[in-house]
């Protein structure tokens, strides 16, 4: 008799449609381009995806088992956790929330993060898992902030413009009766020598008035250097009589100062005056500015110090944009915020720079760098100073 080999046919069966499910939710999970966490309803961390731990470099070692707002994303930022631990409270809650805060990046930065939470309710309504969704958002908020800046520059250029031609007309009439009243003032007369600092600042606001109104057109800077002694006298002077009932005292400081600065005169004597007039204006009645002048690293560095309040450190990147007066109160940046970002864009064009320091008390420092070489930038350079030519 011959040998019969029995086979048991092998019967693949589907796995039950928990599991099915659980294993779909697991691809999408791992998978996903935004980053996703598995919370418990208390806010600890079940599951995390690898794009979440990109962000920030962690392990999943890291980040399982910790409350969300100790996990790596937002170590040591006590704003950022106090706000995830916030939202987690109301999502735990049954309410779906969605909210912006800092982060720790990959390369050392710290970024905003775009985060999302959604509960996972049982059958009876209970919350039993939270689901956390996060994608980072800094190079995108940067980019619509520079968009903003760009909206802002522009308005300013065409409110320049209509500012300038309204300005130009009594402007002329100003010049004209200002000749006609030097001549009658004798060389005797104890103010006469206010007389050349009035007509200088004349003659510098028909320029910045021409230039804002021809606001893309980009005059080449002239190759004489600039006498800083004399900008800085005629500022103070001018600056001592316009703010006279503020009872503000300027003092200054030109020890270690170059005699020659090669920058436009009028790019000098518009960040002297800005400046300074912005330190008054931030100074309480009876109060001091110091302008101090050295010469640093082959740099004129130009100090500006008052003792008004401090700039918060959170409004600090705004100071030097444009129209900022109006987002804060504190910036002290005049009426329209124009000033400090005039200062601001010029200086830069020439390769230059401008910093605040806040000091430990009160009151402020800004620190101008100007280049000692042959600064003046290449054309190009010069015609992305936002428009604003002197």
């Amino acid at each position: 008799m011959g040998r019969h080999t029995f086979c048991t046919p092998v019967v693949t069966m589907a796995p039950p449609i928990p599991l099915r499910s659980a294993c779909r939710f697991r691809a999408i999970f791992v998978s996903a381009l935004q980053g996703q966490l598995l919370l418990d309803v208390n806010g600890t961390c079940l599951e995390v995806n690898p794009a979440a731990l990109q962000v920030v470099g962690a392990k999943a070692a890291d980040v399982i088992d910790v409350p969300l707002p100790l996990a790596p994303w937002f170590t040591g930022l006590p704003d950022a956790q106090r706000s995830v631990a916030h939202h987690l409270g109301a999502a735990s809650t049954g309410n779906a929330v969605r909210f912006e805060t800092e982060t720790h990046l990959l390369d050392g930065r710290i970024g905003l993060l775009e985060v999302s939470i959604t509960p996972a309710s049982y059958a009876d309504g209970a919350v039993g898992t939270l689901l956390c969704e996060m994608r980072d958002v800094t190079e995108r908020r940067r980019s619509e902030d520079a968009l903003r800046e760009i909206g802002a520059l522009t308005t300013i250029g065409r409110l320049s413009a209509r500012v300038a031609h309204e300005i130009n007309n009594p402007l002329a009439g100003i010049q004209n009766a200002f000749l006609l009243l030097a001549d009658a003032v004798p060389q005797s007369h104890p103010h006469y020598l206010f007389l050349q600092a009035i007509d200088d600042e004349i003659q510098r606001i028909a320029r910045v008035t021409r230039s804002l109104y021809e606001t893309y057109q980009f005059e080449a800077p002239p190759d004489a250097p600039s006498n800083l002694a004399l900008a800085v006298k005629d500022a103070v002077a001018f600056l001592d009589q316009v703010n006279r009932r503020r009872a503000v005292r300027i003092t200054t400081e030109l020890r270690g100062a170059p005699a020659l600065v090669p920058v436009p005169d009028a790019l000098l004597r518009q960040t002297l005056y800005n400046l300074v007039q912005n330190a008054v204006e931030a100074s309480p009645v009876g109060g001091e500015v110091r302008l101090s002048i050295t010469t640093e690293d082959d740099h004129c560095v130009i100090r500006v110090e008052d003792d008004g309040m401090r700039v918060p450190d959170h409004l600090r990147d705004l100071i030097f944009q444009p129209m900022s007066g109006e987002r804060h109160a504190n910036l002290r940046t005049g009426s329209m915020g124009i000033g400090l970002s005039l200062v601001h864009q010029s200086v830069q064009a020439i390769g230059g720079t401008v910093t605040l320091l806040n000091s430990t008390g009160h009151g402020a420092t800004f620190v101008v760098r100007l280049p000692m070489t042959s600064v003046l930038q290449p054309l190009e350079l010069a015609r992305t100073a936002a428009g604003f030519q002197l």
